[in-house]
Order: C-alpha cells, then structure tokens, then sequence
C-alpha cells in the first residue's frame, strides 16, 4: 500500500532478520552490508568489513584465491561465470 513501508525498507527488513549471513558487495567488491548474522558466523562485525574487499582481510582461504579473483575478474568484465 502506499502508506505502507518502501520496497527498499522491506527488503532491509529481511536482510536485517533472516537467519542466513548477508554480505552485500558494492561494485568494487567492497563491503557494502554485513548482517548480524553474518557478524554471528565469521566472527568480525561490519566497523571491522565495511568498505574491505575479500582480499583485505582473512575472509578468502589462501587455496581459493585464485578461483575467487578469476570471478570477480569475470563479473567486473560483464562474463557470466560457468562453473
């Protein structure tokens, strides 16, 4: 209705109480939004991620970094992964 909350602060809602993690990447893949969740499985709340991107911090294993960089290589470039 349009009384009602805006799409954008229903969306914020779930984000906000959904039991999943939600980290949200900004183009530069940077931290955009870290939930309580998120905070609750990786241990580091969002003042310590946001603006960070994957590389910044511990968050990507050391063995997985190159299939990580080959994606955002990908994505930045407009491909589609495959995999």
């Amino acid at each position: 209705p349009p009384d009602g909350p805006s799409a954008e602060r229903r969306l914020l809602q779930h984000v906000e109480n959904t039991p999943l993690a939600v980290i949200e990447w900004d183009r530069d893949f940077r931290v955009a939004r870290w939930n309580a969740q998120a905070e609750r499985l990786f241990g580091w709340g969002l003042a310590e991620v946001a603006g960070k991107g994957p590389f910044d911090w511990p968050f990507v294993h050391a063995d997985d970094r190159p299939a990580v960089e080959r994606l955002i290589a990908d994505m930045t470039a407009g491909r589609q992964n495959q995999t």
